[in-house]
């Protein structure tokens, strides 16, 4: 009489090997190696590929927003540099990193490509306000003016 205590004998289905199924997962998730491409990379092509990135359905408008910004290619290096305005924008980019850098990739045919985001500063021009102001962002474009403003007594102040 067997012992009721003890764990009980495994069926048939149950003694196969699971391993082939993780095997086949695992296989599945790993991305397709990159071919690499002997032509040289050039902006032509790499403003195609860009582009065709950004076309795609499921990017939404805040991704989309780090599209516009300028980006730089050092064709040597294969270093993409993409100059952003904010640090929200620096994180979009953070994580669309490895889709875009993947697409690229695949796209170009260079899988040594890289891809970073600086955060540039935008500085924009104080616009003159007074009158005193306007006639001397004036005389800076036009120095000639002053002889003009000296001859004519004009008051700027007024």
């Amino acid at each position: 009489m067997p012992d009721p205590k003890a764990a009980p004998e495994p069926t048939p289905q149950e003694t196969t090997n699971p391993a082939p199924a993780v095997q086949q997962e695992a296989t599945e998730a790993t991305p397709e190696p990159i071919k690499a491409n002997d032509e040289p990379l050039s902006q032509e092509n790499f403003a195609t590929a860009w582009n065709a990135f950004w076309e795609e359905p499921e990017r939404t408008a805040k991704q989309k927003s780090v599209r516009n910004n300028t980006y730089t290619l050092d064709l040597d290096s294969q270093l993409v540099t993409l100059s952003v305005t904010s640090t929200i924008q620096k994180d979009i980019l953070a994580e669309l990193r490895e889709p875009l850098l993947g697409y690229l990739k695949r796209q170009l045919g260079k899988p040594k490509l890289q891809l970073e985001g600086k955060v540039v500063e935008i500085t924009q021009e104080r616009r003159p306000y007074t009158n005193q102001e306007k006639l001397q962002h004036l005389l800076e474009k036009q120095p000639k003016l002053q002889d003009l403003v000296d001859k004519l007594g004009l008051d700027p102040d007024l």
